[in-house]
């Protein structure tokens, strides 16, 4: 069935199409192609998946690649939203944590890395003095959208609690500090391209004086430890 060239990319594509192919009653239907490539979606009972196929139009039988991405349960939204607020230094794993949960929660997160909605030209992220208001319309814009019944995740957007704890005093919350040993920091910092020199001191707390409801060491724990972690923690705020 498949000519997917790479082990790896063969195992993956096995494992996506399982569930697929021990179902008995599958149905497929809105088949679109546009050159090598074909959506389709698959039923079967209460089930259903979305299927995009890389295929060689000159051998048809051939599958280069295929992803396969199962429809989640409908969510309605969260009464009152729920704000994760992450805080760490440079390194300490925010980005990958944000990034694991998200994937890992059964309902829908979003994620903020950055502190500003949409999206600018360089010159003005390089230059925050030229770029307006981003900061403050963030703020304001945070809570309302929580309060819509959204779940956030994002990383801390003022140095002061009380400024946060402010915005979301009648929001469900959790504050959350990612702690990381500074050696540790370092060596991540000069294994990436994206970072310059120095940033792990710029960035490290000394004086850190937020009060956390959970604090997580990413030096021993992986990103989806973290996540599992920090996913309990949320269903204990949620009873």
């Amino acid at each position: 069935m498949s000519c997917i060239p790479s082990p790896q990319e063969r195992a993956e594509a096995v494992r996506l199409l399982t569930p697929l192919a021990a179902a008995t009653d599958l149905a497929i239907g809105n088949i679109l192609v546009n050159g090598d490539r074909v959506d389709l979606q698959v039923w079967s009972g209460k089930h259903e998946w979305s299927l995009v196929l890389d295929v060689d139009h000159n051998a048809p039988s051939e599958i280069r690649g295929v992803s396969v991405t199962k429809r989640p349960p409908a969510f309605s939204g969260r009464p009152g939203g729920f704000v994760i607020v992450l805080r760490g230094p440079s390194c300490s794993g925010k980005t990958s944590l944000m990034g694991a949960f998200c994937e890992m929660a059964d309902t829908p997160w979003l994620r903020f890395d950055d502190h500003m909605f949409g999206s600018l030209p360089l010159r003005f992220l390089i230059w925050p003095d030229a770029s307006g208001a981003l900061r403050s319309g963030f703020r304001a814009a945070l809570p309302v959208i929580a309060r819509a019944g959204n779940q956030i995740i994002t990383v801390a957007y003022s140095p002061n609690q009380q400024e946060v704890q402010s915005d979301l005093s009648d929001i469900p919350h959790l504050f959350v500090r990612l702690d990381c040993a500074q050696p540790v920091l370092v060596r991540r910092l000069q294994s990436r391209s994206d970072r310059w020199e120095g940033l792990v001191e710029e960035t490290a707390e000394d004086d850190d004086d937020w009060r956390y409801h959970l604090r997580i060491d990413t030096a021993i724990n992986s990103s989806n430890s973290a996540s599992s972690t920090l996913l309990m923690a949320v269903h204990r705020q949620a009873r």
